[in-house]
């Protein structure tokens, strides 16, 4: 009904009657800053401001955004609604609520819905008319029924009409976000009807056109949704008005509202359901059935996806409860239900346990065979040491690995968990020895899958194309090879999980090439030195590779010592400190590499001139594995003979005292040259 303006001489001579709705007043001004509409001004009774052809009968309700009155239009005998809202009418958040609920009203055509008549501007006040309803808040309709058997059976069939209705609103994209039993009023003839839209939000809308701000709670707050406490707007949706339904339903049914808000402030009121789970119905009302409890619990979820998706789906289940069905509320687990199904059927599950149980079996003495008999445990070598075998845990061979062609000397075999970093499972990494000083065998390095040799994941190359020679004096001609190999975790961490693997890099022009390897073949750590090297000892306690050879930084002669035989360079021991990505220059000699990190931790010269031809040096492990983690052995070896002297030396490459021991061929060898005590000294170094 739209109407021109009008001026009224009767009463206020000011007041003036605008039932036109302008541009301006859909926009609004200064939206995103609106006030709650709880803190609204305080109510006043309009009576000065009633609309021309309008007679006020009573009062039926004073809210937080306005009073509703009884009253009569000229002409007609039926009563009316007539809301008028104590906000004032300027243009802005108050009057753009106002335009949406007479947009729902106007817009929606449901039986639950009372039929908007008139509308407009009365003053600076907003005024809405609609027909008057007759009959109870669901509240007092619930408090009228006298006691029988049936009272819960006919509470939940009203409650499955209010929640019929309140999904019909749904459905057309209307959340009530203010649901309650004042709202909700139950006709005569049962039917409930939903009033006061004046907080709805259409979901089929932008989330800025609603009225209210960012961050704000709208709504009464005992029956408001956590999400609407916490002024979670992105969450509300019309599982909100299923909260509200259950919270409703919950007051509805025992007198009291799911949160215990009586006496607190509105703040606390907020905080308590914003963050407090709901109470129990049958803690409130001990005589309500458990299946109403169930449902009004399911309803009340503090979590939007633990409601029920619809109040649709609410109404079926309150339905379900009248039917005197299960309710899904309540529906058994799969456990419970499976117990309920055996004691219906002993027999058929006890066959069925009894088929499972033999099926079962079956299956984990095939699972366990299998793994007995593929699962890799361990490799042993066959006699001469020229291949190896890989052996299952129950004991069988499954695969074996020989060397290459030409070897001359023995292979070895190392069989790791392969780490999750690197994808699992195992790896089988294989290498072999030289069979003496001056072979030219290849120490070449494999990482094989056990459950197929036929190719390895990586090998070691013969020829390193990738190894760039520091500075040298000559350029040599032939390629690396690997003649050293060692496995364990020098580099522990979870930058390089599981162990690495040491190669040596040879040359025949005496440049050596220390690498570490993970078990995907990428280089982990590179440094030079100039000399040979014949055996590497780890001490896992001070973080050191020792290693024993020769130093080809100048010869003996240099230093004017005669000499005859093969020793032409000084037999030295050195300890370098792995780092992790790490790629140094040469570790010894005139053009070493700068870093200081590249320094060797210790460089010593076991073997005076006179002892060269005769000696050759090496390290071991000691034998006491607590001496392992922190000293290694050194060995100097009778050349051509049986015979080898022992010392313990320390992290600091310092011979510890009381730790020498001799075979007799090797002492009686020393003792003949006449060399004295044991000398372990500084790289002498030529003159100048």
């Amino acid at each position: 009904m739209i109407m021109k303006p009008m001026r009224i001489t009767k009463g206020n001579p000011e007041i003036r009657v605008d039932r036109r709705r302008s541009e301006d007043d859909r926009v609004g001004e200064g939206y995103h800053a609106a006030r709650r509409i709880l803190a609204s001004l305080a109510p006043t009774t309009p009576t000065s401001l009633t609309p021309p052809g309008y007679q006020l009968l009573d009062t039926l309700g004073v809210g937080g955004g306005g009073a509703t009155f009884l009253a009569l239009r000229d002409g007609s005998d039926r009563p009316v609604a007539l809301k008028v809202l104590h906000a004032h009418a300027a243009p802005g958040p108050t009057r753009q609520r106002a335009w949406r609920e007479l947009d729902l009203l106007q817009d929606t055509h449901l039986p639950c819905l009372p039929r908007l008549l008139d509308y407009g501007v009365i003053g600076d006040r907003l005024f809405i008319t609609t027909e008057f309803v007759g009959g109870q808040r669901l509240d007092e309709h619930a408090r009228a029924m006298p006691p029988s058997r049936d009272k819960w059976t006919h509470l939940a069939e009203t409650l499955a009409r209010v929640a019929d209705a309140v999904h019909s609103l749904n459905e057309r994209g209307i959340i009530h976000r203010d649901l309650k039993p004042s709202n909700i009023l139950i006709a005569s003839d049962g039917s409930p009807f939903i009033i006061d839209l004046g907080v709805a939000a259409l979901t089929a809308h932008d989330a800025a056109e609603t009225l209210t701000a960012d961050g704000v709670p709208i709504g009464t707050p005992a029956f408001m949704s956590p999400e609407q406490a916490r002024g979670e707007r992105g969450l509300i949706s019309i599982r909100s008005d299923v909260y509200a339904l259950g919270a409703t339903a919950c007051a509805v049914l025992t007198g009291r509202t799911p949160h215990d808000l009586e006496g607190v402030s509105l703040h606390e009121a907020v905080r308590r359901v914003g963050s407090e789970p709901a109470r129990d119905a049958r803690a409130l009302e001990p005589d309500l059935p458990r299946a109403l409890a169930a449902i009004v619990a399911k309803a009340c979820a503090a979590h939007p996806r633990e409601r029920y998706a619809t109040a649709a789906e609410l109404a079926e289940d309150l339905r379900r409860f009248v039917r005197r069905e299960p309710v899904l509320a309540t529906r058994p687990g799969a456990w419970q239900r499976a117990v309920r199904w055996v004691g219906k059927h002993p027999v058929a599950a006890t066959a069925i346990l009894c088929a499972g149980m033999v099926v079962a079996s079956g299956l984990f003495a095939f699972l366990g065979v299998r793994f007995l008999r593929y699962r890799p445990s361990h490799t042993t070598y066959n006699a001469n040491r020229t291949s190896v075998r890989l052996i299952s845990v129950a004991g069988d061979t499954l695969a074996t690995w020989s060397g290459p062609s030409d070897m001359t000397g023995s292979v070895l075999a190392e069989l790791l968990d392969r780490p999750h970093q690197l994808g699992g499972g195992r790896v089988l990494v294989t290498w072999t020895l030289p069979a003496g000083p001056g072979v030219s065998e290849l120490a070449q390095v494999g990482f094989w899958d056990p459950s197929d040799l036929s190719r390895p994941w990586w090998q070691s190359p013969s020829n390193e194309p990738d190894l760039v020679q520091p500075a040298r004096r000559r350029e040599a001609g032939k390629p690396f090879s690997a003649r050293l190999a060692m496995v364990d975790d020098f580099l522990p961490g979870d930058e390089y999980p599981g162990p690495e693997v040491l190669v040596v890099h040879s040359h025949i022009f005496s440049l050596r090439c220390i690498r570490l390897y993970n078990l995907r073949g990428d280089v982990v750590y590179s440094a030079w030195h100039d000399g040979a090297i014949g055996s590497a000892c780890w001490l896992p306690g001070k973080g050191l590779l020792v290693f024993a050879g020769d130093s080809a930084e100048f010869e003996w002669k240099d230093l004017d010592v005669r000499h005859t035989g093969l020793a032409y360079s000084p037999a030295v021991f050195f300890a370098v400190r792995p780092i992790a990505g790490a790629s140094f220059g040469l570790l010894n000699g005139p053009d070493k590499d700068p870093d200081p990190r590249a320094r060797v931790e210790w460089y010593r010269c076991p073997l005076p001139p006179e002892a060269q031809n005769d000696f050759t040096v090496g390290v071991s492990k000691p034998h006491d594995a607590h001496l392992a983690v922190d000293h290694t052995v050194a060995e100097l070896h009778l050349r051509g003979r049986n015979g080898t002297l022992w010392w313990t030396l320390d992290a600091e490459g310092r011979i510890v005292p009381g730790s020498f021991f001799s075979s007799d061929g090797a002492r009686q060898a020393w003792d003949e040259l006449r060399l004295g005590e044991v000398w372990l000294g500084d790289l002498p170094r030529p003159t100048q």
